[in-house]
């Protein structure tokens, strides 16, 4: 008899954990297609408030992993004095490796400058009648990342570089380098700034989609209370179905994210082209980042579902 009492009890405890929940979860899942409409448009709003603020994310990540491979050709060009003898420009080379601030330096001789500048412009024959080699002698600076990042950071190397008494001028382009670093910049805040934005339309979208919920059930309510019944049984399938708006919410941006970056790649892959010869492949967004990003969007429905119900539940009250 005991045992039977003990096995009932468990039982009990075992549907009141998990029996009860799940059919609260699917008959809110049924529940909030009574509406079909304005639950597709409240995921609508869920899937494009998450997709675009991720999608600009992954095009701003994708854009920072290709410009830290241009800034690598931010080369710096020290056009060395013409009495400088070919030993002496290379050992200046190799004492230049050791510099803060420099990854490589690469000697490159008249000659060979000249020969580099036939081959660009196609200015051969006039060449050969030339008497004397005009070119001087250069020495190739690329810069580490610490200083091929920041525009200004370049200058200043550029000036500690042509303090040597060897070096007659030098040049770099750092133009570019402001112009992608203000793109990226650019990016990165529109990314925060609209996201915000967007996360703060989908917290009211639920709030508002809960709160007609209850109101459309409101008579309902009432008779519920004045029988007896408690506010986690009142506004429990409220909240079963906020955790459904925000799990399809999340599955259809994952969606619409991938829509988005398929139709981006073809543009991405053009642009890539004109900087790198051997073209870029866009990431896409992993399946764990899809996972958090649903989680996200699951706890965020769930939070603005019970701050919805928390102001709106005293309008419920029989009178």
């Amino acid at each position: 008899m005991r045992m039977a009492r003990k096995n009932g009890g468990s039982v009990t405890l075992f549907y009141r954990l998990f029996g009860r929940p799940l059919e609260m979860l699917k008959s809110s899942f049924f529940l909030m297609w009574r509406t079909p409409i304005r639950t597709a448009l409240t995921i609508a709003v869920i899937a494009v408030s998450l997709a675009v603020p991720v999608t600009l994310y992954l095009l701003y990540s994708n854009a920072t992993s290709v410009t830290d491979g241009l800034h690598e050709d931010s080369r710096i060009s020290l056009y060395l004095k013409r009495t400088v003898t070919e030993d002496r420009g290379r050992g200046l080379a190799e004492m230049m490796k050791g510099r803060e601030g420099v990854k490589s330096a690469r000697y490159i001789s008249s000659d060979e400058a000249l020969v580099e500048f036939s081959k660009t412009t196609g200015f051969t024959e006039p060449i050969v009648y030339l008497a004397e080699n005009p070119l001087p002698a250069v020495i190739e600076i690329i810069p580490d990342e610490t200083v091929s990042h920041s525009a200004e950071k370049a200058k200043d190397l550029l000036k500690e570089l042509l303090k040597n008494q060897l070096v007659e001028q030098g040049k770099i382009d750092v133009d570019w380098i402001k112009k992608l670093n203000a793109l990226a910049s650019m990016l990165r805040t529109l990314t925060f700034g609209l996201g915000a934005m967007l996360v703060l339309g989908f917290i009211l979208t639920v709030a508002n989609s809960v709160r007609i919920d209850l109101m459309d059930r409101r008579d309902e309510i009432v008779v519920e209370k004045l029988l007896g019944a408690t506010d986690r049984f009142i506004f429990g399938p409220f909240m079963y179905t906020s955790f459904w708006y925000g799990l399809l919410g999340g599955l259809a941006a994952w969606w619409v994210n991938e829509v988005f970056m398929v139709c981006f790649d073809s543009s991405v892959q053009e642009l890539a082209k004109q900087y790198t010869p051997d073209g870029f492949d866009l990431t896409f967004l992993p399946v764990s980042a899809a996972g958090l990003m649903i989680l996200f969007s699951i706890a965020l429905s769930m939070i603005a579902a019970r701050t919805a119900l928390g102001y709106v539940s005293r309008s419920v009250e029989p009178e």
